[in-house]
């Protein structure tokens, strides 16, 4: 009978087990290569987008700087073209700007140059009337264009406090359109390499300021020899479609050449493009790092679950980070950012609200968005909202906010509806920015230019009409009495003898007489059309 006998060793392992373990591991080596990739992608993705949303805000601070100065200008320009260049005029302007200049540090100089490209004004005590700018880029292109609206030239250094300046020209004309000179104010380059300089983009990060015709005007890092430099024919531009930049991209620097990915924003009124980059070493420095990781681990682990579970804690540790940020952005800016639904009610509202509007946060969750906006303004508010949702898709509202003491403050509301990713649910994602100093400026002007107005129209020694108030309205009567076939009336009085009445009683003697005469003619007209006027010297006109 024979004998059992024991195996001399374990068997092996049955070839389809062998083929299925090592077409295991080849997936698991393939899925986390995939992997790899893709949160390289990701990682390039999410960059691209904190680059994107970084040019929008700069461009947008770009844009307020500018801003403010062109609202100088323009007051400026009205003002001499409707005032003329004379002596008084130049000097009241000279004191006024030196005023507004001193409580403005975020710009330099204003100043007027007549038609000969002499100064007339400056509010600039160090640069005295007669300096001739003619050669000035700036100058010449208004002297060569009719083109009236603001221009953002090419930077300049001032020799004086060594430093660069970019001006802000505007055209002004004479009466009769013919070209009369430029109002332009410089602008610090100092003051925008503070702002570029607060933001964290690494060690080789960059931001640019470029104008309409690619000229350098910033730069972060700071490189004097760019400044100026002509970026027309640069691959920055050249990957953009028709001078606006769109979405982020990969480019290789020509200053420095470094590679880099980028995006840029154009702001709307001036052209001006905005582009911030990061390093594209510095941005995959930790994927890198985790690539290296996870390839040593696939090489060291067969066992599925545990790198698996790595890499869903890798994902939801960089995805936790990203979101992380951009709620530190949301919850630290000075504007308030906030989530609507399509049916108005405030979803989301940032912390910073509270510190603008003096509402508690959590009061205002899950409440419709129009709570505290004042009766009178709801048209406007809802009007907007209804045109983004109908189609639009972005909306741009200036409304007001009640605080708790039931007192009001301006806002710009910036809004734009976005995928919320539920079945195809849209909402609206907003930026909420506190304009009540800016409207309270512009209010201001507004009153100032009315009394300029008011003022220019009256004899400053007898309280009537002045010649030009006159003219105005005798060409404004001939027309009606042309339209209507009716007569005009026109006196013309002469002072008799007033020569030898001021000689007798002297100068403040006839300016009481003329005075008394143009109180006597005021009281002799009744209508509303009618109209007393001090046609010159001691003559006077009804």
């Amino acid at each position: 009978m024979a004998r059992f006998r024991a195996p001399d060793s374990v068997p092996s392992l049955p070839r389809s087990v062998i083929l299925f373990l090592a077409l295991a591991c080849l997936s698991l080596a393939g899925l986390d290569i995939r992997q790899i990739l893709l949160a390289r992608d990701t990682q390039m993705r999410e960059m691209g987008t904190q680059t994107a949303n970084l040019s929008q805000s700069l461009a947008q601070h770009v844009e307020d700087v500018f801003e403010v100065a062109d609202i100088s200008l323009i007051g400026v320009q009205a003002r001499f073209e409707a005032e003329g260049t004379s002596p008084a005029v130049v000097a009241a302007w000279t004191r006024l700007m030196r005023v507004r200049i001193a409580n403005q540090p975020m710009f330099r100089t204003v100043l007027l140059v007549g038609a000969d490209g002499l100064v007339l004004s400056s509010s600039d005590d160090g640069l005295p009337p007669g300096s001739n700018h003619g050669g000035q880029p700036w100058f010449q292109y208004h002297r060569d264009h009719a083109d009236r609206g603001p221009r953002v030239g090419s930077p300049a250094r001032d020799d004086a406090e060594a430093d660069w300046l970019i001006p802000v020209s505007r055209r002004v004309d004479a009466a009769d359109g013919s070209f009369a000179g430029v109002a332009v104010i410089m602008v610090p380059m100092e003051s925008l390499r503070h702002s570029f300089d607060s933001f964290d983009l690494g060690q080789r990060g960059a931001i640019m300021l470029l104008n309409d015709r690619g000229t350098l005007l910033a730069r972060r890092p700071f490189d004097e020899a760019s400044i100026g430099r002509d970026m027309s024919n640069s691959q920055v531009l050249r990957l953009s479609e028709n001078g606006t930049v769109r979405g982020a991209y990969e480019y290789k620097a020509v200053i420095d050449g470094a590679d880099r990915l980028g995006s840029g924003a154009r702001t709307p009124k001036f052209g001006l493009v905005v582009m911030v980059a990061l390093e594209k070493g510095e941005i995959l420095a930790d994927w890198w790092r985790d690539a290296k990781f996870h390839l040593v681990l696939l090489s060291m682990s067969v066992m599925a679950v545990a790198v698996m579970g790595w890499r869903i804690v890798v994902q939801m540790r960089r995805r936790m980070r990203a979101e992380a940020l951009y709620r530190m952005l949301a919850e630290n800016s000075t504007d308030a950012v906030t989530c609507l639904g399509l049916d108005g009610t405030r979803q989301y509202i940032s912390p910073s609200f509270q510190t603008m509007s003096g509402w508690p946060v959590e009061a205002l969750i899950g409440k419709s968005w129009l709570e505290i906006v004042p009766l009178e303004d709801h048209p406007v508010v809802t009007g907007a909202f209804a045109d983004m949702v109908a189609g639009q898709g972005q909306m741009t509202v200036t409304y007001r906010y009640m605080r708790p003491d039931k007192s009001t403050f301006w806002v710009e509301m910036r809004g734009r509806l976005i995928d919320a990713g539920l079945g195809g649910a849209k909402e609206m994602v907003g930026n909420i920015r506190d304009i009540t100093r800016q409207k309270a400026a512009e209010e201001q002007l507004a009153r100032a230019n009315a009394d300029l107005a008011k003022l220019s129209l009256v004899d400053a020694l007898t309280g009537v009409a002045n010649r030009r108030h006159f003219d105005q309205t005798l060409r404004k009567e001939w027309s009606r009495s042309i339209r209507s076939a009716e007569p005009v009336s026109l006196l013309m009085i002469d002072v008799d003898h007033f020569k030898a009445y001021n000689d007798q009683y002297g100068h403040p003697g006839g300016d009481v007489c003329l005075r008394t005469i143009a109180a006597v003619l005021d009281l002799g007209v009744h209508r509303r059309s009618d109209l007393v006027a001090r046609y010159g010297g001691e003559e006077f006109a009804v």
